[in-house]
């Protein structure tokens, strides 16, 4: 029987894999910023999936630690960006 909070540990490791895929594409191709805007992307929502299987098993000050970190990298990445 599987933990209720594996299925958001699962989801962090494949955004973790995208955060990847889109690094390296942005390394072959550094004209297309965006990638870049999208690895930031993904690895708040890596943070945001930890965050969420935190709060699965009750562990709210981890859980806020996590959002709060994801909700700054998505702000500081689109002002960066923009």
């Amino acid at each position: 029987m599987q933990h209720p909070s594996q299925k958001f540990v699962q989801l962090q490791f494949v955004m973790l894999g995208v955060a990847f895929l889109f690094g390296i594409m942005f390394l072959i191709k550094t004209s297309f910023v965006f990638f870049l805007l999208f690895v930031f992307y993904s690895l708040a929502l890596s943070l945001i999936f930890e965050g969420l299987a935190h709060y699965s098993r009750h562990e709210m000050l981890p859980f806020a630690q996590q959002v709060i970190r994801a909700l700054l990298i998505v702000v500081f990445a689109t002002i960066l960006y923009f």
